[in-house]
């Protein structure tokens, strides 16, 4: 029987009038799903946020530059089982991974890092490859995980996580001696919310990080000083599940010492978003998600319209992440970067008149313009993306040192 160990206590000390605690973890998931592009901000709180959301965002910001000295994880979307996993089941899985002919080179990884993906297969740009079943051991575990999850509460959760299907991929890890599995983050386009790891056997350490475009551990002591980084020691047989903000705004790592080699099994369903090949038919959603990106605003369409017709050419370069791209919404992005599935027309035959090419300088303008941030020269985001997508006095001292 599974026992609830999520990193609880008090709550963290911050500047403000309050901890983060659960109250604004019930309050988060609404103010930040337009940011992931789940659904339109105005579906939210029309255009203007209520006071208690402005506070409950600030005392977020204040607990994740000081997560470190988080006792209580909850709030983010982080939880943790103890003794998810029975002995005999524990046994029948290492039974199989030792049965395991060749495994895989872990993506990324310089330490020898060793993984298998099982059912769904993406390539390079997210989009699926194939499906097989999952091993029937696995399986098994996966449908006594996915009733399990369902039974939860999920307050901290950005969409209805108990409505979640079936997990469809399995990816098992393999970690000995001093292994890490770097900084990152569950794409939000291709797979569903909310993610679970099963530690079958060893000790690991998952630290749960604010941080921005990092990936390798290299230095363990130094990462776990950091304020903005928390570790949660994984147990043999224990289970742990992202959703919320831990899900979706900070990233994750795992990093195993030395002693017995430790073996997790990482159980992901395939989101309404990841591409998949000419004609296969779309799984179904629940009615509780949306179905698909919010449609680019129209001012995006017109200057990427009038940008098409200068030329045969786009001197845009590609976006680096592709089809794995979520900021298809964002207008100054698109307008920076080519993306091949964005919607956008292609681009125009040379011949394009004229007045079409002297009109994209404009369209391209407006796109620009920025909505102005609320807080002005009070704003305290470190977001660079926040920068970006807000304009701010040329006076802020944060936008300075961007200058």
């Amino acid at each position: 029987m599974a026992t609830p160990a999520s990193p609880a206590g008090a709550g963290t000390s911050n500047t403000h009038d309050r901890a983060f605690d659960a109250a604004d973890a019930a309050l988060l998931p609404s103010l930040f799903q337009f940011r992931f592009n789940l659904i339109p901000r105005s579906a939210v709180f029309g255009e203007d946020q209520p006071p208690a959301a402005a506070a409950a965002v600030r005392r977020y910001e204040s607990a994740r530059a000081n997560l470190a000295s988080c006792d209580d994880l909850g709030p983010f979307g982080f939880h943790l089982w103890h003794d998810f996993l029975g002995r005999d089941e524990a046994d029948q899985l290492l039974a199989f991974c030792r049965d395991v002919p060749m495994w895989q080179d872990r993506q990324g990884s310089t330490d020898g890092g060793k993984r298998m993906c099982y059912g769904v297969t993406l390539d390079e740009s997210y989009r699926v490859v194939s499906e097989e079943p999952l091993p029937p051991v696995i399986a098994a575990l996966g449908q006594r995980l996915h009733r399990f999850c369902r039974e939860q509460c999920w307050p901290a959760a950005c969409t209805d996580v108990a409505e979640q299907p079936p997990f469809r991929q399995a990816y098992v890890q393999r970690y000995t001696d001093n292994q890490t599995l770097g900084f990152h983050f569950d794409h939000r386009r291709e797979f569903d919310e909310l993610i679970c790891g099963v530690s079958v056997c060893g000790h690991g350490t998952l630290l749960l990080g604010a941080t921005s475009g990092e990936q390798m551990v290299s230095d363990v002591p130094r990462t776990l000083a950091r304020k903005t980084v928390r570790a949660v020691e994984l147990p043999p047989l224990s289970l742990y599940a992202m959703s919320g903000m831990a899900r979706y705004d900070l990233r994750h790592a795992v990093v195993h010492g030395q002693g017995e080699p430790r073996i997790s099994i990482t159980f992901r369903s395939l989101g309404s978003r990841a591409q998949r090949p000419a004609g296969a038919s779309p799984r179904p959603r629940p009615a509780a998600a949306p179905a698909s990106a919010p449609a680019l605003p129209a001012a995006v369409v017109a200057s990427a319209a009038a940008a098409a017709a200068v030329g045969a050419h786009d001197a845009r370069p590609p976006c680096p992440y592709g089809a794995r791209c979520y900021r298809i919404g964002n207008a100054r992005h698109l307008r920076d970067f080519r993306h091949a599935d964005s919607g956008v027309p292609a681009a125009a035959p040379a011949a394009a008149p004229v007045a079409a090419a002297a009109a994209a300088p404009a369209a391209a303008a407006a796109v620009c313009q920025r909505q102005e941030c609320k807080y002005g020269l009070e704003c305290f985001r470190d977001d660079p993306q926040h920068f970006v997508d807000f304009d701010h006095p040329a006076a802020h001292p944060k936008r300075q040192r961007r200058a």
